[in-house]
Parts: C-alpha cells; structure tokens; sequence
C-alpha cells in the first residue's frame, strides 16, 4: 500500500525528483517479487533502489541508511513511509507548495495529517513533555509549541539530520519519531502541519490483535527511554500518573494478563529512574 501510493504521487508531480529506499527486512525465501520488478519506473524524476537486510537491524539503522543515501545524492529533504501507510496523489504537489517559501527556513520536518479511518492519530501536542494522544494537532500551519508526528509520512530537513548527527540508534524500532521531534525544538527549528491528510493503520490501537508481547516490551522499553532521557522531572511526573492507568487498561481490554504484568513493571522502572540497557 504505502509503495504503490507512493509511487502514484511522485509521478503526479511533475516537479518531483524522487528516489525511493526500499528497506527490505524479509527473508530470503520471501523475495520472489521486488518492488522494482513490480512497479514501473517510466518516469525519469522517480528512481527506486532495493537494500536488503534480513536480520532486521532496526527502524533507525535503516532510517539512517536512508539518511546517508540523501546525502549522497544532494537531497534536501527526506521523507519516510511505513508500508501501511496510503498517500494521498496530491502529497508532493502539496509538499513542494510548501518548500519553496521563505517563512518556512526555520523549518525542520513537514508534518501530514495522519488518521485512521476518521480518528487523528499524527501529529499530537506534548503536554509537559509526554506527547498525547488525547490532545490531536486540528491547526495547519507552523507549530511553534512542541507537537510530535510519527515517522510514517514525515518529511525531514537533511541539513537539519546532518547537524545531530542522523537518527538515535538508542531507539531500535520504537520511540524514534518522538526523539526526532523533541530534538528539532530542543535546537530551536519547528515542525509545519500541512493540509494534506494520509491513511494509517496503529497497531497500537489494537494491542491483542497485531502486537506481540515482545514487540509491547520494545514499545514500553523505548517509552521509558525517551522519559529518563529528558533532563526535566514534567515528563516522569505524567508518567507516574498516565502509566498506571495504562497498565489498568490493558488489563480490562487484553486477556494475556502478561501485557498486564509488563505494564506494570515498566512504570516501577520509570520511577526508578532505569534507564534500557
């Protein structure tokens, strides 16, 4: 899904020069068809390259790889995308409306309204420092106040990943897209929320049904990391209040009761102040 939209927005835009990062993590029995052999490649501003890495090294090693690949190739912008993620046709016809204004310099990453069915899902505010989920972004424009967006859709100032250094391997899979939008207000940059909505599917919305009990461990893991990590008490103080709530949720709503016992033991490590090792 995410591929084909792609594809089909990069080659509505006339102005667009695309490369696109297939980051492949399948195993090699799964590689009867690749992306290029799928999708045409007719158009001359829209080029597609395979990378294969079936161990699976993580979402930041491979945004990273991403990373390098834009620098190679003189990119100013990067933009990711999951692969359960639908792009509108208009999406880059929106983004270059966007680029070439002079009041956006100060802009480090272009956010989409990502929902999920008719629920916004991206981007949402951080309140004290924890981004919310209860508190959704409805105003386009640029967010001077810290607002968070996920990964999926995201369109990030390479100049700006250049100056921290690319993306924090201290978060696997997880967790990553917060780090990213704390970081661009910590050195004084703002996100812009753009009109253009995408179509999403959370798996965290329905934790029985698509997460794996290690893959809840990696989320939670990654949470604590990014809590412990600001230098300010706000963040762990919510969380002293939202995580236990949390755990109760899960336990009403999820019937292995390990979610339950996982939960809890990542709000005792929050208050703890331990940090993943």
């Amino acid at each position: 899904m995410g591929l084909q939209t792609l594809l089909l927005a990069a080659k509505a835009c006339d102005d667009a020069d695309v490369t696109i990062l297939v980051w492949d993590n399948s195993p090699d029995s799964d590689r009867d068809v690749h992306p290029s052999d799928t999708f045409s490649t007719d158009r001359s501003n829209v080029r597609i390259l395979n990378s294969f890495h079936p161990d699976n090294p993580g979402l930041s090693v491979a945004y990273n790889g991403a990373h390098s690949l834009a620098r190679d190739c003189g990119a100013e912008w990067l933009i990711t995308l999951d692969q359960d993620t639908a792009l509108p046709i208009t999406f880059f016809e929106t983004l270059f409306s966007c680029l070439g204004s002079n009041e956006f310099t100060n802009v480090a990453a272009i956010a989409p309204r990502v929902l999920e069915g008719t629920t916004i899902c991206s981007p949402v505010r951080f309140v004290m420092g924890v981004p919310l989920g209860w508190f959704p972004v409805r105003r386009f424009g640029v967010s001077r106040r810290p607002i968070s967006a996920i990964n999926s859709g995201l369109a990030v100032r390479r100049s700006f990943l250049d100056s921290i250094g690319g993306y924090s391997t201290a978060y696997r899979i997880d967790g990553v897209d917060h780090w990213l939008c704390r970081t661009i207000y910590q050195h004084g940059q703002t996100i812009l929320v753009v009109d253009v909505e995408l179509q999403h599917e959370l798996s965290v919305n329905r934790l029985s049904e698509r997460v794996s009990l290690g893959r809840y461990e990696s989320i939670l893991s990654s949470q604590r990391q990014f809590l412990l990590t600001d230098r300010r008490r706000f963040p762990r103080w919510i969380a002293s209040v939202l995580m236990p709530l949390h755990a109760l949720k899960v336990l009403i709503r999820v019937r292995d009761k390990r979610f339950f016992r996982v939960a809890v033991r990542e709000w005792i490590l929050v208050l703890a102040g331990r940090l993943p090792s």
